[in-house]
């Protein structure tokens, strides 16, 4: 039997077995890396014998064909950064929609099928707390066109159907948008919501909103009521003008309206 029988033999005894997807080598291939392999540790064993040291090999990146375990952490972890929004949206007009003028624009906003973006990348205005942007937002907008205490039965809503505010708007005369809070005044961000037709355009259309109000360090002060669905427990939330504050209370008079900030102002 000649050596290159033999060295082969020893390879197929050596090589694990691999499926049908694993990337094929040839028989002269497979037989060029084991001498290779081969020739390296018996010169590595001779240098040690004489008690010298072998410099370690360059680390060698493998890469199958099918990457299966590439694709199965893409499924596991997908990209928590979205999509660089390239597009520029240009805010022409802008009306914001007054809480006693809601209904007059109840159909329009009801209507709409709705596309959102929400809270998922670093930013600021991802990151900022949303009772921080909310006291951005009265100073420029005024107070918000709807709260929680105009929604009905909010004690047996599901905690993501609960609102603090949402903010209407009419841009360029004509398009829809809703500026939402996240999860309460305790969460980051805000939700920026558009007609579906300008999916493509939300993010952008979002910075040109928003981004004026967090370049100003404006804040006026504000109280709303919060409704926590996961603790079932009320409270008076807002900023007073030097610091943010919750106060928790039983279930408020819907029929009273929001809660005014001047005790809160009159304690300073």
């Amino acid at each position: 039997m000649s050596v290159r029988v033999v060295l082969l033999i020893l390879v197929c005894i050596s090589i694990p077995v691999y499926d049908a997807t694993a990337q094929r080598q040839s028989t002269s291939e497979l037989l060029s890396l084991y001498l290779k392999e081969r020739a390296f540790e018996l010169a590595a064993r001779d240098v040690m014998r004489r008690g010298g040291r072998v410099r370690p090999m360059p680390l060698a990146r493998l890469r199958p064909r099918n990457d299966r375990i590439g694709q199965w952490m893409k499924v596991l972890y997908p990209e928590s950064e979205p999509r660089i929004d390239t597009t520029s949206f240009i805010v022409e007009s802008l009306q914001p929609i007054k809480r006693i003028r809601r209904p007059v624009h109840e159909a329009l906003f009801t209507r709409t099928a709705w596309a959102f973006a929400g809270s998922q990348s670093r930013s600021p205005l991802d990151t900022l707390q949303t009772r921080d942007i909310r006291s951005r937002m009265q100073a420029h907008f005024g107070s918000p066109s709807r709260l929680v205490i105009d929604m009905d039965s909010v004690e047996a809503l599901p905690a993501a159907e609960v609102i603090q505010f949402e903010y209407w708007f009419v841009v360029n005369d004509s398009i829809p948008v809703m500026v939402v809070d996240v999860n309460g005044p305790w969460d980051r961000g805000i939700i920026v919501a558009a007609p579906a037709a300008l999916r493509s355009e939300i993010r952008s259309l979002k910075r040109a909103l928003l981004d004026p109000v967090l370049r100003s360090s404006k804040r006026d002060p504000w109280a709303d009521y919060y409704y926590n669905a996961v603790q079932r427990i009320w409270y008076i939330t807002g900023y007073d003008g030097a610091m943010f504050f919750d106060k928790r209370i039983g279930r408020p008079d819907a029929g009273l309206g929001p809660p005014s900030i001047l005790p809160f102002l009159e304690n300073q």
